[in-house]
């Protein structure tokens, strides 16, 4: 592909069931919209989730509102005449019109029920409001000749909504044609419930990733026929799902040119999660353009408008991680609230400003985390979060370090492009391939550090469990099976850069108790260990101590830890070198337990044990953990975004259990950011480079002390407001 040239977008969507505002709104409005925020890029429905086009189809009724307008040339004649490219959305799931026409084409659960994607509490009648097509149907014919119509017109890109056909079996269709074809691929019927321990469930489970998959390529192929300039784009929703759909980008990483996170999550998770999302669709997809989506609204309140440094932060994300920015706004809040407008445009320009520094430059690489889809569906199974947690826990400790991270695929394992990294992090990565082994061992044989958790590699890459770990010889240990327990402690045996700021003999807990607290008091398997011998003694810093009850007797009764109990022989913590690396080896989950609970304790033997695995990182910050730092490579220079991410933090307020009938308030307020706060006295660490100047990209009376100490240089940022672009020379 040529230059990317879709750099600051804008969404509309038009998404009330009534279309009440579309007579008002013109295609020359969408894009005096997209001018006055300074977006080269327009996206907008084609075909939306009712069913009814905004052109002149064969295929779709048009919008009545329209009357006998069509909006996606309104659309494209106005931004021809102002530089701006137009991208079309098709291929909506959702699709009510064409299944009050033809039922027989949706998805349908195991109980025969049509599957929805709208959300209603349980306990309320259902309605079948946005029926979800199945792609096993003649529904995928008819998204191939909406690409058809579209291309027809004067369109730069198709943006493909996700199919939403999930593998999960309580999510999964079982329409007449998926059970057809299913028989007629595998040679054996859907089944009915998830039983994990056989290979023909997690083969099925794989089937319906497939069928996403060559959805994908079959749009692609009809797009390639019919035009070679067009992009594709597809919506992966990487935090939606339970994750799965993050394993449709790695597998349809060549049928896609644009991918696009959208990220409705964001107001519920914590600051950097559009950058989190951005980084994990780059590892996904093999390093393709992502669009990630920053909301008008806040949470699900689509009508009005969020704060302006909510929106402002949420774009900055998108940029400083290496994606793009996309900026989504619903015809309501276009209609009845003019705020939208407020805080965009200030910072399309500075993406402006900064995109001949950004298109070529490359991620400073020294931490990759394994973001592994296997391990999340084989290990994860039905409570996949168990994986995620581990890999998240491990992002966010390093991230408020600030150092350079990445997320990587098991793609990357299993073709080796490893050499970049000076520490790979394996959390709890349970799934490996043979390949991906024999890489690793030799990543670590020339120099590289390994840290690895719990029961990494304990499978092949189709989910069998085997009887030791594969990597076992690597991290210098032999797998004898598991500690069982609901709460657990380690205790440190000794002195080690690992546990540097521990004493001899200190207790760290290990586990948390169940935020349902209905049917347990502990989340599975939070406080168990891989019960391992190490191959040497000398490798051991840390052993597994059992709790002396099964809970404790303090204020929270059974939610609360028991006191330390007998000191095992079992190792907590082992570290080994082999060839010119090293590995660390960690029997619990520590990144799960400090994504839960936060404490200081996880988050320090995380950092130094990266440091001890990779020594003094490229480039570093050090300040509070408020900001995000995020380097990157450019020929003779480095370039760094610094993101303050220093708020009047977002009221979450919570009680010990989602069933507590006595609570003092609402137990899930959320809030926006409102302010930043200005910090002070960040310094960059450059090692083992020569730096010779030091300057601002966004501001010209920025002045940077800088300091030599030896091998290291010290550049000394005096202040930062929200947003700083610094590049080193």
């Amino acid at each position: 592909m040529n230059r990317f040239t879709f750099t600051r977008v804008l969404q509309f969507n038009i998404e009330d069931r009534l279309g009440v505002y579309v007579p008002l709104i013109k295609g020359r409005d969408i894009v005096q919209l997209a001018k006055k925020l300074n977006a080269n890029t327009v996206i907008l429905f084609a075909r939306d989730a009712w069913g009814r086009a905004y052109y002149r189809s064969k295929i779709a009724p048009l919008n009545t509102k329209l009357g006998k307008r069509d909006l996606i040339q309104e659309v494209i004649e106005s931004a021809k005449k102002e530089g701006i490219k137009v991208i079309v959305m098709i291929g909506h799931t959702t699709n009510p019109i064409l299944f009050s026409k033809h039922p027989e084409w949706a998805q349908r659960g195991l109980n025969g029920e049509v599957i929805v994607m709208n959300k209603d509490p349980p306990n309320l009648e259902k309605r079948i409001e946005w029926p979800l097509m199945c792609p096993n149907s003649p529904f995928i014919d008819i998204v191939s000749k909406e690409v058809e119509e579209v291309l027809k017109y004067d369109i730069d890109g198709i943006l493909l909504d996700s199919f939403r056909y999930m593998p999960d079996i309580e999510g999964a269709c079982f329409c007449n044609f998926c059970r057809e074809r299913h028989e007629k691929d595998l040679g054996i019927s859907m089944p009915t419930k998830a039983d994990w321990n056989t290979l023909v469930y997690r083969k099925s489970f794989l089937w319906r990733y497939k069928i996403n998959v060559e959805g994908l390529k079959r749009i692609k192929e009809k797009l390639k026929n019919m035009s070679s300039r067009v992009v594709l784009g597809y919506n992966s929703h990487p935090g939606g799902w339970r994750g799965r759909a993050n394993r449709i980008i790695e597998m349809a990483r060549n049928y896609i040119d644009v991918v696009f996170a959208e990220c409705s999550e964001t107001d519920y998770q914590p600051p950097g999660f559009i950058a989190e999302m951005v980084r994990l669709s780059l590892a996904m997809s093999g390093g393709k353009p992502v669009w990630a989506s920053r909301n008008s609204f806040h949470t699900c309140l689509t009508t009005t408008c969020t704060s302006p440094i909510a929106i402002r932060q949420g774009l900055r994300e998108a940029f400083i991680a290496g994606g793009w920015p996309l900026y989504l706004v619903f015809s309501s809040a276009y209609v009845q609230d003019p705020r939208i407008t407020k805080a965009i445009n200030v910072v399309y320009k500075e993406i402006e400003k900064l995109e001949d520094y950004v298109i070529d430059a490359r991620p400073i690489r020294y931490v990759g985390i394994l973001f592994s889809n296997k391990s999340r569906d084989w290990g994860g199974r039905d409570t996949p979060e168990i994986i995620t947690d581990c890999i998240r826990g491990f992002y966010y400790a390093l991230l408020a370090r600030h150092l350079p991270l990445s997320y990587i695929a098991d793609s990357d394992l299993d073709s080796g492009k490893l050499e970049d990294y000076r520490v790979l992090v394996l959390a709890n990565a349970q799934s490996l391939s043979k390949q991906a082994v024999g890489h690793l061992v030799d990543y670590v044989k020339k120099g590289g550090g390994l840290l690895a958790t719990y029961k990494t590699s304990i499978m092949d890459e189709y989910g069998t469990q085997l009887d030791d770990l594969q990597l076992g010889g690597l991290l210098g240990i032999r797998y004898k099976g598991e500690i069982n327990t609901p709460w657990s402690y380690i205790k440190i045996r000794k002195e080690h850069k690992v546990v540097e700021g521990f004493s001899k003999g200190q207790l760290i807990l290990w586990g948390d108790f169940d935020r349902n607290f209905v049917d347990r008091r502990v989340p599975k398997d939070i406080a168990n260990h891989a019960y391992v011998e190490p191959k040497e003694e000398e490798g051991v810093i840390a052993n597994v101590v059992l709790p002396l009850e099964e809970f404790g007797s303090e204020y929270e009764n059974g939610r609360s830890p028991p006191v330390a109990g007998a000191e095992t022989e079992a190792p907590a913590i082992v570290t080994n070198h082999l060839g010119e690396g090293r590995a660390l080896y960690f029997s619990g989950q520590i990144g799960r337990i400090f994504w839960r609970t936060g404490l200081v304790d996880y988050l320090s033997m995380i950092y130094n044990a990266v440091l001890w695995l990779g020594g003094k990182p490229p480039i570093s910050a050090k300040g509070p953990e408020t900001f995000e730092m995020s380097a990157y490579e450019l020929d003779d220079s480095i370039l760094v975004h610094l993101l303050n991410y220093t708020y009047n933090q977002r009221i979450l307020t919570g009680s010990p259990s989602t069933h507590e009938k006595f609570v003092f308030c609402s137990t899930h307020s959320i809030h926006p950011a409102r302010e930043i706060i200005p910090i002070h006295d960040i310094e960059l660490r450059v090692y083992g480079r020569e730096v010779k100047n030091v300057r601002s990209l966004l501001r010209d009376d920025a002045n940077y002390g800088i300091e030599r100490r030896g091998e290291m240089t010290i550049i000394n940022i005096p202040k930062l407001q929200e947003y700083e672009v610094i590049l080193i020379e």
